[in-house]
């Protein structure tokens, strides 16, 4: 028994050192990345954010006079990477979210894949290969945004993508802010 104690003992020694040496020893920080497997084969990697509430930006109509933007809608600034070689020349983007009407959901429906409207947007936009660009987009007729899905590409040499086994969709990033200081 007294042996067993002694060996307990400097055990006990030991992970109390190693404790003590790593507290001292910097701390790495490491940020975890999960990525789909579904996501991996999209020609497009997105990311959406909601835009600042409607006074961070005014609206121009096409003679300089603000344009109203009539009954809801919802603002998303979409960020587009292109990894592949080709350069895009479009863009097809599905939104899916809830309308303003007043709705009863039935609990095993009410998860994130279940909305009552969809929203098609073929944007025109021009990203060179392994570059990144940025496109706002108003969404009339939703209160909320639960996902965006890629729906098509086109590419400026005239090959494009559409799904097939591969379905790419994003939700878009749950922080919505109400106003943004102005940079003067």
């Amino acid at each position: 028994m007294a042996s067993f104690g002694k060996f307990s003992l400097l055990f006990a020694a030991a992970a109390l050192a190693a404790n003590l040496g790593s507290a001292q020893a910097p701390k790495k920080q490491f940020q975890t990345v999960i990525i789909s497997p579904s996501q991996v084969s999209c020609p497009v990697g997105m990311q959406a954010q909601h835009a600042p509430g409607l006074t961070a930006q005014v609206p121009v109509g096409k003679r300089g006079n603000v344009a109203a933007h009539r009954g809801t809608a919802q603002h998303l600034q979409l960020t587009l990477n292109n990894p592949k070689t080709a350069t895009i020349s479009e863009v097809q983007i599905r939104v899916r979210g809830w309308s303003a009407k007043g709705r009863a959901v039935p609990a095993p429906k009410a998860g994130a894949d279940y909305t009552d409207a969809s929203r098609r947007f073929d944007l025109k936009v021009t990203i060179a290969s392994h570059e990144t660009a940025k496109k706002d987009v108003w969404v009339h007729g939703l209160t909320a945004v639960n996902s965006i899905e890629l729906i098509g590409v086109s590419y400026e040499d005239g090959s494009s993508w559409k799904p097939g086994s591969v379905q790419c969709s994003i939700m878009p990033d749950p922080t919505m802010l109400i106003s943004q200081e102005s940079q003067k």
